[in-house]
Parts: structure tokens; C-alpha cells; sequence
């Protein structure tokens, strides 16, 4: 019954998509259950309710529209497709549209709002303008559209504003952001640290370089990161700045499908 439903489904969008002009596109099933509070919207079917999509350029395969109907704004979004190609293959990928990397965290989807996702970024609604005159080349990064059967896509996890957690979760992408960030902290309070002590700067990030190259180890790579950050920076005080003023992270938490 379920399959039969959702082969319906898929042939109302195709239809659609014919009778308005909008691109062919492979049929696209969303592996997540229903839930009223998070839509879900291939962005052939979107472009026929929401005026802001109607100029925007083919996107890749895949690509769809998030919609937020919480009050709570989504600041992690983390994506995966997997495209079964006409000779049977499967092709995967994913991004991970993650507010938390650095500095104040970014919304990726505002309370009642959307945002349109695609193999190559995340985009809020107020950017979206800025799309109409890019042309992405919609071969990638993946299979050709000519070339793809199906589209099953699945949204892992959804990362709120006040830590709770929608999706299955399997990656467990929170750790990455908790461990991410226990690690900037120890960067940033190491570097207040060697800067009171009349150190340099420059001298900090070469001993943070050398003790990645020994320890080998999560943290140490992730310090690592940082200090490359500042080395590239064209203000390394700056950076470091913003860095320091990074805000405390919600306490995660899964909801499943609870209504929020």
C-alpha cells in the first residue's frame, strides 16, 4: 500500500512538472516519516508555490526546499542523497549545513521560514536572489541528471536552535559539533593563555602545528585547524577575536517525532 501511494505521488509531481514547464526531473522520495512541523519539498514542485523560486537557474538533482513551521530556528541540517542510476548503480552523497562551524551560529533555516538545499550548499531565503544569475553546473557532484532512476533522500538530522535533535540521527553529527567545539576552546583559552604570557602570536600556532604532528589524535587535529585559520587570516587578531566570542552550545537532545 505504502509503495503504491508513493509511486502516486511521484507521477503527481511528474504530471505537474509537465503541465507548468518546470525541469524534468527524476522522481525524488523523502525516506523520512511525515511530520507537520518540518516539510520537505522537491524544488520542481516548490517552484510552483513559492514566487521567490520561480527565476532561479536548474539546480542539481535532488535539490529541495526545507521548510521551518517552528518557532525555534534550524541551525544544522544534515543531508544525504543516494541516486540510483538507470544501470542499476548507487551513488551517494550528502552535505552537512552546519551553523555552529564558527563565529555567532547561522541560521540555516529561520522559524517559519525556508531555505533551499542542493548537492552543492544551503541556501536561506534572503540569498536567494543572489542565485539568479549563477548557473551551477547540474552534473555536479553528481550522477547526470540523464543518467538517474530515482532519488531517495534523507534528512539524518535536524539540529534546533535549543539543542533538540529531529531525524534518525545515525551519524550522530552532534558529537562532531561537541567535539569541535571542545576543542576551539581549548585553542582559544591556550592562546589568551600563551598572549598573557608575552608570547607571539605566530610562535602559539607553530607549537599548536608541532603538537598535531606528534599527538595525531582528534583534538590536536582539530587545534590544528584553527591555527591554520589564523595563519591564512589577513587580521589573525581578529579571527582569533571571533573565535573567543564563540557562544556556548545548546544541550542536544533527541526528539524523535515529538511535537515541539
Amino acid at each position: 500500500m505504502l509503495g503504491r501511494l508513493l509511486g502516486l505521488v511521484m507521477l503527481s509531481l511528474l504530471s505537474l512538472s509537465a503541465v507548468f514547464g518546470v525541469e524534468s526531473m527524476p522522481p525524488m522520495i523523502v525516506t523520512n516519516g511525515t511530520d507537520p512541523t518540518i516539510e520537505i519539498l522537491p524544488l520542481s514542485e516548490a517552484r510552483l508555490s513559492i514566487s521567490q523560486l520561480t527565476s532561479i537557474p536548474q539546480q542539481p538533482a535532488g535539490s529541495f526546499v526545507l521548510r521551518n513551521r517552528t518557532n525555534i530556528a534550524i541551525t544544522a541540517a544534515i543531508v544525504e542523497w543516494s541516486y540510483l542510476t538507470k544501470d542499476g548503480a548507487r551513488v551517494k552523497r550528502g552535505i552537512n549545513c552546519d551553523g555552529y562551524v564558527i563565529g555567532p551560529v547561522w541560521l540555516v533555516v529561520k522559524p517559519q521560514d525556508f531555505s533551499l538545499i542542493t548537492p552543492n550548499g544551503c541556501n536561506e531565503r534572503e540569498s536567494l536572489p543572489r542565485m539568479i544569475a549563477a548557473q551551477p553546473d547540474i552534473n555536479k557532484p553528481i550522477p547526470s541528471t540523464d543518467d538517474i532512476a530515482r532519488i531517495d533522500l534523507t534528512l539524518d538530522s535536524l539540529i534546533f536552535e535549543d539543542g533538540t535533535i529531529w531525524g534518525p540521527d545515525k551519524q550522530r553529527y552532534f558529537t562532531k559539533i561537541l567535539e569541535r567545539s571542545t576543542a576551539l576552546k581549548s585553542f582559544a583559552a591556550g592562546a589568551a593563555a600563551a598572549q598573557n604570557a608575552g608570547e607571539d602570536l605566530g610562535s602559539y600556532i607553530t607549537r599548536i602545528h608541532n603538537e598535531a604532528r606528534t599527538a595525531r589524535d582528534r583534538q590536536s587535529t582539530w587545534k590544528n585547524h584553527y591555527a591554520k585559520l589564523l595563519e591564512e587570516s589577513p587580521n589573525p587578531t581578529g579571527t582569533l577575536k571571533q573565535l573567543q566570542a564563540q557562544p556556548p552550545l545548546p544541550r542536544f537532545r533527541h526528539i524523535g517525532d515529538e511535537q515541539r
